[in-house]
């Protein structure tokens, strides 16, 4: 866990110096996780600043995710400081990488955001905001916590998120370390978090379950939505799906599935490595001319040593 009292000590700040409220409502590693930090590493190899893997090569911000879009689409993004919006946009679809890749995003990487002047040539910036979400506009004073717009995915990303960059003198600044990214250096009365964040190990690596038709699909890149409520009665064979973000090699996921009539099974899977994202698919398929129609439910546990996870998502076989 990152101690508030090393940065604050580590980076000159002073008692005046604001610091950086979470800008999503949530609570990080109970409905919403860090799914990326900022890169620290200059060369083409990645390192976030706690010394791990938890980044991309040339990565500016800290990412915050939800589950879904449905999730996304009712949690506000909060300013994270106090300070004067800049500039916004709010006219990007969500969703154009996975629809279109690189050339649908276009010079839009960011997508819908907001950029706040917190100050003392202090900028923070905010992006991949709900498509038409946004609520405030260029000039508006806003204090922590006032709603900006909603979470989407909107820009370069495959994921619903909150990406937040924080710049001094247009210089991107680490804000778990308050230093530059760009030598390393100690930013004088930067903008840190305001609270310590989870560490990548202690965030919770299992993110969702869902059931769905099968087969799915080899590659998924994101779960958009959480699986089906309903399934056709012509289904003949139903999948769940298991997402994990960032597990790592030993992570346990058991799942048990429940059929209309009581019956159970249940399966077991070690992770034999650690990689950004997994998903892990069960399927239940039956005979033909039998259609074992009515309620199915499933219980996913994730372990990693003496910590443990569990989830439960239903669906209906019409």
């Amino acid at each position: 866990m990152l101690a508030l009292i090393s940065a604050l000590i580590g980076c000159g700040r002073t008692a005046e110096t604001p610091t950086l409220a979470l800008p999503i409502d949530c609570e990080v590693g109970v409905d919403c996780w860090i799914s990326n930090r900022p890169d620290v590493d200059p060369t083409p190899a990645i390192r976030d600043p706690s010394g791990g893997d938890s980044t991309y090569d040339g990565h500016q911000g800290t990412d915050l995710a939800v589950r879904d879009s449905g999730q996304a689409a009712a949690t506000w993004v909060r300013a994270p400081i106090a300070g004067t919006v800049l500039r916004t946009r709010n006219n990007v679809p969500d969703g154009q990488l996975a629809a279109g890749g690189e050339i649908a995003v276009g010079d839009e990487k960011c997508g819908n955001g907001v950029v706040i002047d917190a100050g003392d040539e202090w900028e923070v910036q905010l992006c991949h905001l709900r498509w038409g979400s946004v609520i405030v506009h260029d000039g508006d004073e806003v204090t922590p916590g006032a709603p900006l717009g909603r979470v989407g995915w909107s820009g370069w990303t495959d994921h619903p998120h909150v990406h937040m960059t924080v710049r001094h003198q247009g210089r991107v600044v680490d804000p778990f370390a308050g230093a530059y990214l760009d030598d390393g250096s100690a930013a004088e009365n930067a903008l840190v978090w305001g609270a310590a964040l989870p560490e990548p190990h202690e965030m919770d690596a299992l993110v969702w379950a869902g059931f769905d038709v099968a087969p799915l699909p080899d590659a998924i890149t994101w779960p958009l939505d959480s699986g089906r409520a309903v399934l056709p009665a012509s289904t003949d064979a139903l999948v769940l799906a298991v997402f994990l973000w960032r597990p790592i090699e030993g992570d346990v996921v058991q799942v048990t599935l429940k059929a209309p009539d009581g019956t159970r099974t249940s399966s077991e899977v070690v992770q034999p490595n650690t990689r950004p994202r997994q998903v892990w698919r069960v399927t239940k398929s039956w005979p033909d001319g039998e259609r074992p129609v009515g309620l199915w439910t499933a219980e996913v546990t994730w372990r990693r040593g003496d910590r443990t996870r569990t989830l439960h998502t239903t669906t209906v076989l019409e």
